[in-house]
């Protein structure tokens, strides 16, 4: 989840079998020596070269898919409210509840806010707090692509490696934006709720 400048982001990144994305990830990171976690935030040059490498192999990767819920900020508050949007995006992915499992990062000190917004989410499915990206792959991957779609609503023109990113990924997805119509439907990368109104 990204939030700031009146938009926040909730991605689900969806996969039935981790083990194969993952080793790909640990490959390469290894090809392109980068050790580092891996966030859209960072101005990191060296994670350019990851970066694309991680774009194309989602763009052709079987059972893998993303999707992102972009609401006004305006529109809900913190924590347990964020579950309604969770919800929605979950119910709109058409991510199958019967097994599915969630892995939250914990984003508050005491981790209090971060429990109540698990355990409301308890009845869709098993959820996980993870206390740092660092420890989870695909975690760091949903947050880099909820990111990208955060840095192309609200910055007005980013510039440098996140523009080159950003402009990637929208190519390898065969849009000019990621408000593109097309994003909401069935596909590999979804995009709902996007613009003010939530």
């Amino acid at each position: 989840m990204r939030d700031a400048d009146g938009y926040f982001v909730v991605g689900l990144l969806q996969t039935s079998d981790p083990q194969p994305h993952l080793d790909v990830i640990a490959d390469r990171r290894k090809r392109h020596r980068y050790l580092r976690e891996f966030r859209y935030s960072s101005n990191d040059s060296f994670r350019v070269d990851f970066a694309r490498s991680l774009i194309e192999y989602f763009a052709t990767a079987e059972d893998l898919g993303f999707a992102a819920g972009v609401v006004a900020a305006g529109s809900a508050g913190r924590g347990v409210p964020y579950a309604t949007h969770y919800r929605r995006l979950i119910g709109a992915s058409g991510a199958a509840a019967s097994d599915l499992q969630l892995h939250l990062e914990v984003r508050t000190s005491d981790g209090t806010t971060d429990r109540a917004l698990a355990d409301a989410l308890a009845p869709l499915a098993r959820v996980t707090l993870e206390t740092t990206r660092r420890g989870s792959e695909l975690l760091q991957v949903a947050d880099f692509l909820a990111g990208c779609i955060y840095g192309d609503l609200t910055l007005p023109g980013p510039t440098g490696g996140k523009a080159g990113l950003i402009a990637f990924l929208k190519a390898q997805l065969g849009v000019s934006s990621f408000a593109d119509r097309r994003l909401a439907a069935p596909g590999r990368f979804r995009v709902f709720g996007f613009g003010p109104t939530g």
